[in-house]
């Protein structure tokens, strides 16, 4: 049996994001909701409201999930919250600097955000409080 396509998530514009696998559907799904839409897209696998393609949907694993949504967060603008499968937490943190977006520190509460050999190991409580989903680094 050949392999079965699979959706492969990414990130964009502060939202989690698949574009459907079949050869010429041009649709994309998201997780969630957004513009008071519901996506279509969940951890369980994807579903295409335009061609009607069900199946797997390929996420990064939570912790990763975790760690990128912790540096993307640091990112003023929506529109710049953006991840492609393969780019790595360091990838992003080099993004960041690049573009003069640092990891601030907070008044007499520590760090904002805790990095270690390319990894985020802990997000001050106010950072993990603004993610759009629940933050678990470092637990």
């Amino acid at each position: 049996m050949p392999d079965q396509p699979c959706a492969i998530v990414r990130y964009e514009w502060g939202r989690w994001v698949a574009d459907c696998p079949v050869a010429d559907c041009w649709n994309a799904e998201h997780a969630g909701l957004w513009q008071g839409a519901v996506g279509m897209l969940t951890r369980d696998g994807m579903a295409c409201r335009e061609c009607g393609w069900q199946g797997a949907a390929l996420w990064p694993a939570p912790e990763l999930a975790e760690q990128l949504l912790a540096v993307l967060a640091l990112r003023p603008m929506p529109s710049t919250r953006n991840w492609l499968p393969g780019e790595t937490v360091a990838d992003l943190l080099l993004q960041n600097t690049q573009h003069g977006i640092g990891v601030p520190e907070l008044d007499g509460d520590g760090v904002l955000l805790m990095v270690a050999d390319g990894r985020v190991v802990d997000v001050h409580p106010a950072l993990a409080a603004a993610s759009p989903v629940p933050l678990a680094i470092g637990a």
